[in-house]
């Protein structure tokens, strides 16, 4: 049970930034959670800027939970992105935009679109101005701490340069693969932070070992319960193989597809059931395609994404539940599929290992072995007794280890530590 007497963040206003949506995804759902369980707790205000979806309204939205408000600043992308290097030399200079001149600029784009190609993807921008979104939003909410969610380039640069700038406290969060951290422009950004977390800390660069928070990853137990899903009763023919991810090319589609036409041939009667939304229309191209070569579109569902009701309804649905992504910072729907007793077949990349007990409450796969990972598949289906086994095993696992007092607790450890070390800092200046 969830501690909601006071908590540490009495007063506090936090500003939280990520290129994600308002919900959805693994990430949304974690800071949903968050947001939930710290305004339960905390008399205080978070503002929470996040992407525009096709169906948001455009005006913010005040939202009043527990003790607290939640306040809802979408923002909308370009149409076409562009090359914008101004950040990165801001960051690697500490130097204001007004002393930048347009000249400089100019040649800097200059010099650069003569490389292209070959330019990376990081130093496009898809937000115009978004330092001077900040700047608006800290004049009319006067955050005290902000909390930065992703790190993908010089949108997130233009936001770090505008809170330096601005003096506030900075959080810097990694949701994803900890070998992210690796990358040096990741690593650029981090210095700039007060304090650093993610959910995964397997495989972080040893730079890091002494700043990273690890962030847990905490689900609702008493939610996602295979005794409170009206699914039990679903009747079924064939064993069904769930795979709740975004459908994206890093998450793996195309593996689980191979895999399942491995299975069928072994004569199991299985299908795959995927849910998620579509974040790369090339990638659901291919899956499509596949599907047609492989005469398999009889056999596999595309749920699109689901709400958190029908996402339990799936789970009990199904027998197993599989993730053989490229890259993952933890997966939560590994624990939410344990937690309904569900055995996880998974690629071992990222965190994933933290999330699941190798032959105890499912099964690690080396990245990229379809033929181990349809084989482990295969087992499953065709064992009652180990599958029920692991999913007990596993409920009983998640349940002890990633809780939601662990996880807002985590959270607000950081901010503390965000806020301290920059009263430190500012103090010796």
């Amino acid at each position: 049970m969830l501690d909601a007497s006071n908590g540490r963040l009495k007063g506090i206003r936090i500003f939280r930034f990520g290129l994600i949506y308002k919900e959805g995804g693994g990430i949304e759902t974690h800071l949903n959670t968050v947001e939930q369980l710290i305004l339960e707790r905390n008399k205080a205000i978070i503002i929470r800027a996040y992407q525009k979806g096709p169906k948001d309204c455009i005006n913010p939205i005040i939202e009043k939970i527990g003790k607290g408000e939640l306040i809802w600043i979408p923002f909308e992308p370009l149409f076409n992105r562009y090359l914008n290097p101004l950040p990165l030399f801001q960051l690697c200079l500490s130097l204001n935009k007004t002393k930048i001149n347009n000249k400089l600029i100019k040649f800097m784009n200059y010099s650069l679109k003569r490389f292209q190609p070959h330019i990376p993807n990081w130093l496009y921008s898809n937000y115009r101005n978004l330092d001077l979104f900040i700047k608006q939003l800290y004049q009319q909410y006067n955050f005290d701490l902000a909390v930065i969610h992703t790190l993908s380039g010089t949108d997130e640069m233009q936001v770090i340069n505008q809170l330096r700038e601005l003096d506030v406290p900075i959080c810097i969060i990694n949701h994803f693969d900890p070998k992210k951290l690796k990358h040096p422009i990741v690593k650029l950004m981090t210095t700039k932070a007060d304090a650093i977390g993610a959910v995964s800390i397997n495989g972080a660069p040893r730079v890091y070992r002494n700043k990273l928070r690890l962030i847990v990853e905490g689900v609702d137990c008493d939610y996602f319960d295979p005794e409170k899903a009206t699914a039990n009763n679903f009747k079924k023919q064939n064993k069904i193989i769930f795979m709740p991810a975004r459908i994206d090319p890093a998450k793996g589609h195309l593996d689980a597809v191979r895999a399942l036409n491995l299975i069928k041939k072994r004569e199991i009667n299985a299908v795959l059931a995927f849910a998620g939304r579509i974040e790369a229309s090339s990638t659901f191209k291919e899956l499509t395609s596949l599907l047609n070569s492989l005469n398999l579109k009889d056999f596999v569902l595309i749920l699109g994404e689901l709400n958190k009701e029908k996402l339990r309804e799936w789970y009990a649905k199904s027998d197993i539940v599989i993730l053989p992504s490229y890259s993952e910072g933890l997966g939560r729907t590994i624990l939410e599929a344990q937690l309904m007793e569900r055995p996880v077949v998974a690629y071992d990349v990222g965190g994933v290992s933290e999330g699941i007990i190798d032959s105890v409450t499912g099964f690690l796969i080396e990245k990229g072995n379809v033929i181990e990972f349809a084989s482990r598949i295969a087992r499953l289906l065709t064992d009652d007794e180990l599958r029920k086994e692991m999913g007990e095993k596993g409920r009983i696992f998640v349940s002890q280890k990633f809780s939601l007092e662990k996880m807002v607790r985590s959270h607000e450890n950081l901010y503390l530590e965000a806020l301290a070390n920059h009263k430190l800092k500012f103090s010796k200046k």
